[in-house]
Formats: C-alpha cells, sequence, structure tokens
C-alpha cells in the first residue's frame, strides 16, 4: 500500500503543480480564458431556481464552518478509534495547513470575484476557490482513511466514490452560485491536491520510518 501512495504522490505532486502555475500565470498577467466563458456558458445553460437551492446547499459543505466544526468531529472521532496521534496531526496540519495556505494565495493574486454574494461565502478574492481546495484536502483525506481501513473493498469504493461525488459538487456550486470562475476552481483542486499529497507523503514517511524502527528493536 505505501508503494501505491508513493506512486500517487511522484505523480499527482508534479501534473497539480503544473496546472495551477500554468493558470496562476494567466490569472497574474490578467488574461482572459477560455475556461472561465467555457464555465459561464455551462451555467447560463443549467439555469433554474431548483438547481440555485441544491447548490446553495452543497456549497454549505465546503464552508469555513463546515469544515471548523467537523474537523474537531473528526479528529475525536480518530482518537475515540485508537488512531495514532500521527494520523491526528497530520489530519488537523492537513486542514488548518491548507486553510492558511489558501488565505496567502488568495492576497497574492487578489483575483476579484465575478460577484460578491455574502449569502454563499462569496467575499474576499478569488484565486485560488478556498470551498474547491478545502473540500479536497477534507474529503480528500478522508478518502485516504476509508482505502486504508480494513472496510469492505465494495464500502471503500462506495465511500470513495461519495466523496469524490462531493468535492466536485462543491466545486460546481462555486461556479454556478456565480462567486467563482471555472479557474479559481481548477486551480483550487490542483493546489488542493499538492498540499495534500505532500501530508500524505509525511504521513507514510512517517509511519514507515517507525515500522522500520521497530522492526530493528525486535530484530
Amino acid at each position: 500500500m505505501a508503494v501505491v501512495w508513493r506512486s500517487f504522490g511522484l505523480t499527482v505532486f508534479p501534473v497539480s503543480t503544473f496546472i495551477f502555475f500554468w493558470l496562476a500565470k494567466d490569472v497574474y498577467l490578467e488574461e482572459a480564458m477560455d475556461l472561465d466563458l467555457l464555465g459561464e456558458k455551462l451555467v447560463s445553460a443549467l439555469d433554474h431556481p431548483a438547481w440555485l437551492t441544491v447548490m446553495g446547499l452543497i456549497t454549505e459543505t465546503g464552508s469555513v464552518w463546515w469544515f471548523a466544526l467537523f474537523t474537531l468531529i473528526i479528529a475525536g472521532l480518530l482518537w475515540r478509534l485508537n488512531y495514532s496521534r500521527l494520523d491526528i496531526a497530520c489530519f488537523l496540519l492537513a486542514v488548518g495547513g491548507g486553510g492558511l495556505l489558501n488565505k496567502s494565495l488568495k492576497l497574492f493574486f487578489q483575483r476579484e470575484r465575478p460577484n460578491l454574494l455574502l449569502q454563499y461565502d462569496g467575499v474576499g478574492y478569488s484565486f485560488p476557490s478556498g470551498h474547491a481546495m478545502g473540500s479536497l484536502i477534507f474529503y480528500g483525506f478522508l478518502a485516504y482513511l476509508v482505502v486504508m481501513s480494513p472496510f469492505q473493498r465494495w464500502a471503500k469504493f462506495g465511500l470513495g466514490i461519495l466523496l469524490l461525488s462531493l468535492i466536485l459538487l462543491i466545486g460546481i456550486s462555486r461556479v454556478y452560485l456565480g462567486v467563482h470562475y471555472l479557474t479559481d476552481v481548477i486551480a483550487g483542486y490542483t493546489a488542493g491536491l499538492v498540499w495534500l499529497s505532500c501530508c500524505l507523503g509525511v504521513l507514510q514517511l512517517k509511519k514507515a520510518q517507525a515500522s522500520s524502527g521497530k522492526r530493528g528493536i525486535v530484530s
């Protein structure tokens, strides 16, 4: 399993980094992007009052208050389930550090939003999307825990699809509600993948070192 996660990190990290900087370059130079025009067309084609309500509910599952509350709940649950301090610390580092990284990136690029809508957390700068980045890190870490759990394969698959779908829907909701450009969301996903792969890489490395140390003591 460690080999799988190592391969995942070695693939995801460079690809995500490249995509993020490719998008960041155009944002920094304030160049118009075809991806954003495509996002606007898709939203216009799907415009409907019912969808607005649904997307408003979905976007809340990627909000700051949601992550703050459920990060504490998940951390407490991991502690009760006898997960190691390392697992819990890496989870808190991933979510908390990801939030700080997102704020720093927003302040650096200072991209204005397409619309300022307080009711949908559409305030502050736009690039990269905090909802997209936060959901990728938070639900992505949960997906990692599911994969590493003793659950049956069908349960892992089902939960994995559920978490992945939620990540994607949160990103879509930000574009649909008009508070982010499509490139903001993609950048949020890629930045989240970079940070998550770093955190999981450190976690796997520390676990490998701990396991190696135990084998050395036994031998």
